[in-house]
């Protein structure tokens, strides 16, 4: 499927994927690791289908794509994923020179 040489076929098969994608234990991907798995399955493509196809491209033949992803990332932004963040905890300079030690 990846090395199709259509790319209305590769963009609605990485559409399925991106809609279908989970951890093991069920949970969606935060936006960021889903983009890193596409960007592994964008760089197995460059590298292996003699098709050059312009995937990166949110307009023409993967606009679907990319309309997809843009609505994916807001939804599972709204339940939370990916959107927490970790604050370190402050020390104080006693505990800094410790540190230093």
């Amino acid at each position: 499927i990846l090395l199709t040489d259509q790319a209305k076929v590769l963009c609605e098969w990485l559409c399925l994927f991106c809609t279908e994608a989970c951890k093991s234990d069920g949970q969606p991907y935060c936006p960021r690791s889903l983009s890193s798995l596409l960007s592994g399955l964008h760089r197995y493509i460059e590298a292996s289908n003699p098709h050059k196809f312009k995937i990166q491209s949110d307009d023409g033949e993967f606009g679907p794509l990319h309309t997809l992803l843009e609505n994916l990332f807001r939804k599972v932004h709204e339940q939370g994923v990916g959107a927490a963040k970790t604050q370190a905890e402050i020390i104080t300079s006693e505990e800094e020179q410790q540190l230093s030690l």
